[in-house]
């Protein structure tokens, strides 16, 4: 897979020349640092006065900016299961809630949603498995479903199996997506050229555009995704993340294409009227 951004940024300050950096080298300053900052953005060679991001330093930092949204999708399922009522007769669940590590030790809980869940998280860049989180906890049935995002460089998939009955979460495990192209196309970026094409695979109907913010600057992604991402509940909570700051789908082959870079920033999640997930 390949993938990267679109230029959308204004040249400011910086060097005007950097050499290329390895994985090796980007971590040391931080996620937040000033010598970051002039790391991520380079001089574009073909508009003189414009930042261009450069391939390998942002698929690095887009990783762990999309680490926390995997954090803040997670979080989001939990607050939207706190808030229900407690009238409907209690389940007896597994919960295990990963925080510090993927790691986390079944306790029993007392459930008014009815069901038990098992969410399988999985985060990629291009082949790599960088996150293979397992949560067990109370679910919604219309939470009970398979989700994916997938820009080419990164991909994310969300797998959560419910039953209904006392304990019924314990051995469960989400089956693995199988990666089958499904005659969908979807525009990509591949540094600051989006005109790249992306196979949709498996449940991914859906082509995405979203705006992520980096160290104050607005770089756009596009790729595929699948219905139950783009018009979820938990989508809904990741919108309003600080992170994305601009996020709509739409159907049909390379429907996302051409001047698609809008500051919508989804009227604090409203914008697209989510239905089925996170």
């Amino acid at each position: 897979m390949t993938g990267g951004v679109e230029r959308l940024t204004r040249r400011s300050r910086g060097p005007k020349s950097r050499s290329r950096l390895g994985p090796e080298r980007f971590w040391p300053g931080g996620p937040g640092s000033l010598s970051l900052r002039r790391r991520l953005l380079r001089p574009c060679p073909y508009s003189p006065g414009w930042l261009c991001p450069d391939s390998d330093i942002f698929n690095l930092t887009l990783l762990s900016s999309f680490s926390a949204e995997i954090k803040m999708i997670q979080s989001a399922l939990l607050i939207l299961i706190s808030a229900l009522s407690c009238e409907v007769l209690s389940l007896t669940c597994y919960q295990c809630i990963p925080e510090t590590s993927v790691q986390c030790t079944d306790q029993k809980v007392n459930c008014p949603t009815g069901q038990c869940g098992n969410m399988k998280t999985t985060a990629y860049m291009g082949s790599t498995v960088l996150v293979n989180m397992v949560m067990k906890n109370c679910s919604l049935a219309q939470h009970c479903v398979t989700a994916s995002v997938n820009f080419g460089i990164t991909k994310t998939t969300i797998s959560n199996q419910c039953c209904n009955t006392d304990l019924c979460n314990a051995q469960r495990k989400p089956e693995a997506t199988s990666n089958t192209p499904n005659g969908l196309q979807c525009y990509t970026c591949n540094g600051e050229d989006c005109s790249s094409t992306l196979d949709c695979v498996d449940e991914e109907d859906h082509c995405i555009k979203s705006a992520v913010g980096v160290e104050g600057q607005k770089l756009m992604m596009k790729g595929c995704a699948t219905k139950s991402f783009c018009m979820g509940d938990l989508s809904a909570q990741l919108a309003q993340s600080s992170t994305v700051v601009g996020l709509s789908c739409c159907t049909g082959n390379l429907c996302n294409g051409a001047t698609i870079y809008t500051q919508n920033f989804l009227l604090l999640g409203l914008l697209l009227a989510f239905t089925t997930l996170h």
